[in-house]
């Protein structure tokens, strides 16, 4: 008997030491940044190894897919992602069901360019925050399917929808300054240059007083192109350099595709065409890190303007065919319509969910009123049983008490 006891204290106390090892574990792993992945995977192993109950394991596999995310096997994050899914949902965990959908819709629509999946992903994670009222997701959501217009062309769309969330965070937050560097560069697409400078000239500061180095390093690349284009070449140059050398040090080769390819368009409009060369196939060597189509087709673009203003028109011809077949892939009409029509029948079904929620709740509305009217009369009726009887009762007492009084 007593080694049983002694047994279950020690069990009680290592259970309890184990949970606790995993919120610490969890806690790391929430810290990271998506680039910080590939460099932690024993770090996400560990949570794996420490999780204990099944709500555990499957915040783990979460992770994990966030791992699988950054190393580009796409396959194997949705897998996962799809498992997590059903069973946060079985379990009725609203919040982590939310954040799995959301990242589904991520990999979707940032990775494999499949924009309708990705944004009805991102839809379904937005109306299970709505659920709960986690405000942060829903923002975070939406910041994504802001981004999803801008890829397809439909700028002011991601614009309004920017501006309308940008108020819900805290002035010059990571979040309230990231938003501020999608609206710089929907300016950019729209060749307002005057506008993009405004909102971004004092943007590298923000992140510099937040301790924020990558995005620090980025915001000086968009302000360089900025400078560039508005003709303040000196200031473009210094920029753009200063980026290169933080990304490089760093290691951020989201940032080194972005840097190098501005610097190379910089040098090839200044007729330094050995250093465009250089920074330009730089970029494109990165594309290859991190493996997205889209900033490798901007490469080609930039490499086929460059080319062509170095009168090699052959070389400029390809590049530029290049960065048009893959544009057609990527962005062709069909993604809008297919987008359109999907959103449709999302609306619609959205609408029918509501009329169908707000008969639901007339229904229960006129059943509390019947039911109530039915209290009442059943109340008054009641009463009035209860006064007539106490009146007979009354009566008879008089009357008893009358013919007392006459035969005495």
């Amino acid at each position: 008997m007593k080694d049983i006891i002694l047994f279950l204290i020690q069990f009680t106390i290592s259970t309890g030491l184990f949970a606790q090892d995993f919120d610490q574990t969890l806690k790391k792993v929430t810290e990271l940044k998506n680039s910080q992945y590939p460099d932690n995977k024993n770090l996400v192993s560990s949570l794996q190894k420490k999780a204990n109950s099944e709500f555990q394991k499957n915040l783990a596999k979460y992770y994990l897919s966030k791992y699988y995310t950054q190393i580009s096997e796409y396959d194997s994050a949705l897998n996962i992602l799809k498992t997590v899914r059903a069973k946060f949902n079985n379990s009725n965990n609203i919040l982590e069901n939310g954040k799995a959908y959301h990242q589904t819709g991520i990999i979707y629509f940032s990775f494999l360019n499949d924009f309708v999946k990705g944004k009805s992903y991102l839809d379904s994670a937005i109306t299970l925050f709505e659920k709960i009222d986690y405000k942060e997701g829903i923002t975070d959501c939406k910041r994504d399917v802001a981004t999803i217009y801008y890829y397809l062309g439909d700028i002011d769309r991601s614009n309004d929808l920017l501006q309308k969330i940008l108020p819900q965070f805290t002035p010059n937050s990571k979040k309230y300054l990231d938003i501020k560097d999608l609206i710089v560069n929907n300016f950019i697409a729209k060749n307002d240059y005057e506008a993009a400078y405004k909102h971004s000239k004092n943007i590298p500061e923000a992140y510099l007083k937040i301790d924020e180095p990558r995005r620090y390093a980025y915001s000086l690349a968009i302000l360089g192109q900025i400078q560039k284009k508005k003709g303040m070449i000196k200031e473009a140059e210094q920029s753009l350099l200063e980026s290169v050398k933080i990304s490089e040090k760093n290691k951020y080769n989201e940032n080194k595709v972005t840097n190098n390819r501005y610097l190379g368009l910089l040098y090839s409009e200044a007729g330094k065409y050995n250093e465009a060369e250089f920074y330009l196939f730089q970029a494109l060597n990165y594309t290859q890190k991190i493996g997205d189509p889209y900033s490798k087709m901007n490469i080609y673009d930039a490499l086929g303007r460059h080319y062509t203003t170095r009168h090699d028109f052959k070389k400029g011809d390809l590049y530029a065919n290049m960065a048009t077949t893959m544009s057609d892939s990527l962005y062709k009409k069909e993604n809008n319509e297919k987008l359109a029509e999907y959103e449709a029948k999302f609306e619609s079904t959205k609408k029918e969910s509501e009329i169908a929620n707000q008969k639901l709740q007339l229904f229960h509305q006129k059943q509390w009123i019947f039911g109530l009217g039915g209290l009442v009369l059943f109340t008054a009726l009641g009463f009035g049983l209860f006064y007539t009887k106490r009146q007979a009762k009354q009566k008879a007492q008089f009357d008893a008490e009358k013919l007392k009084l006459q035969t005495e």
